[in-house]
């Protein structure tokens, strides 16, 4: 059905990347809150 399924893939590429990035982020965050509580 779609014509361009490369750009499809891209797509999909570039959402798993930055939620993977999203999410190292918001584990360094808690990672840091928890150093700086002791």
């Amino acid at each position: 059905m779609s014509s361009a399924p490369h750009s499809d893939a891209t797509i999909g590429c570039v959402l798993v990347i930055s939620t993977l990035l999203l999410l190292n982020f918001w584990f360094a965050l808690l990672f840091i809150q928890s150093l700086n509580q002791y």
